[in-house]
Parts: C-alpha cells; sequence; structure tokens
C-alpha cells in the first residue's frame, strides 16, 4: 500500500501482486487507486504513476515548490525521469534521514500504527457478519473502513507537527536521542565527542 499524507488530505493506493484483477476491486472505495508489481510491493513505475496520476493533480493549483517528504525506499530515487517530472511540476522530492523515518516521517508516527491496530477490527467484525475470511475481493471493502477511521485531517496536522516538520524544528527531532547510533556500535572515539546538536546539520533545514 502506498500512502501519503499532506496537511490537507491523506492518499492511498493499493497494490497488488502479477496481475490485474478481473473485476473492479475497488468499486466500493472509489478514491482509492489500483497497480500491479511482480512482487506486491512498490517500485519505481509505480511511484512514478502514482505521482503524475494522483498526487501532481491535488498539488497544481498549490502554491509552488511544494514538498514532498519521501522515505529511502529506492522507488522514491530510482528513476530519473520520476524526478525531472517533479521538478518540471514544481514539486520537490526530499529524502527524509536515513534509519529516522520512525521519529520524523509523519505516516509512521500515527497512521500506520493506528491502521494496523484497526485492521483486526474491521476484519473480525467482518467475518462475524459475513461469515467470509477477507480476500482480495473484499480487501478494498474493508481496507476503506479503516482508512476513514484513520487517516483524517486533523490527524495529518497533528502529525506533522508531531514530526517537527511543520512547523519546522529540527534540532528537537535530533536532540530527542532517537536518532543516535546505538551505544554498542559506537567507537570510543565517538563516544569521547559527541555531537553537538547546536551545530550539526540536519537535511530537513535544508527543505
Amino acid at each position: 500500500m502506498l500512502l501519503c499524507s499532506r496537511r490537507i488530505r491523506t492518499t492511498h493506493g493499493d497494490i497488488f501482486k502479477e496481475r490485474m484483477p478481473t473485476t473492479n476491486l475497488l468499486e466500493r472505495f472509489q478514491d482509492s487507486f489500483m497497480q500491479i508489481s511482480p512482487n506486491g510491493w512498490v517500485n519505481a513505475d509505480i511511484f512514478k504513476t502514482w505521482l503524475r496520476d494522483v498526487f501532481l493533480p491535488l498539488v497544481k493549483n498549490k502554491r509552488k515548490p511544494v514538498v514532498l517528504f519521501v522515505d529511502g525506499h529506492e522507488s522514491h530515487n530510482s528513476d530519473r525521469a520520476t524526478l525531472e517530472m517533479g521538478d518540471a511540476n514544481g514539486v520537490i522530492l526530499y529524502g527524509l534521514l536515513a534509519h529516522a523515518s520512525h521519529t520524523i516521517q509523519p505516516l509512521d508516527l500515527s497512521v500506520f500504527g493506528s491502521m494496523k491496530a484497526e485492521w483486526p477490527t474491521i476484519t473480525k467484525r467482518h467475518l462475524d457478519r459475513e461469515e467470509e475470511m477477507p480476500s482480495v475481493i473484499n480487501f478494498a471493502t474493508l481496507l476503506k473502513q479503516v482508512w476513514e477511521t484513520c487517516a483524517k485531517t486533523e490527524r495529518a496536522l497533528k502529525i506533522f507537527a508531531k514530526s517537527e516538520i511543520f512547523p519546522l524544528d529540527p534540532h528537537k527531532a535530533l536532540g530527542s536521542g532517537k536518532t543516535e547510533t546505538a551505544r554498542i556500535f559506537q567507537t570510543e572515539e565517538a563516544q569521547a565527542y559527541p555531537i553537538n546538536i547546536s551545530t550539526a546539520s540536519s537535511p530537513l533545514s535544508h527543505a
């Protein structure tokens, strides 16, 4: 599943494995979109399609430039045409600090966790009512219920503030200790000369 949260609206897409289904699996979730890949995971082509067909239309009339924060997955930065398409439309694809999505990635801080917690409740309710297991056929219908519960505008506003991306506060994120190297991996020299957060450069400070 490919998710995007912005301070106004949250969007998502479903990724299925190997072949396009013969039935319209999104009939009851019209706000969603569907892609296929060999293994069911997002890849560079899917990300480019999502950027072109979903994200760019959403921000077409927004003041530019627009910054799209992405994690370090290779699908986000391996295709030059995708980066150029974003640039041509006033969208800057900005990679978040590696191994720090649990600290500064808005979706990781709220939406993913709440969706994972809500999914068992929705599927159990479906099983009790319909006496059938979740499947590819009813997946989008069940996901819509989870989505409408968890992906709310007010939550998007809060998670941007919690991640210190907006309003921007890079020193708070870096000073939390969550981005520090585990002590077991630190050399004696690194422990003797810890980083001064007040002078350390943050990728977010250049966004």
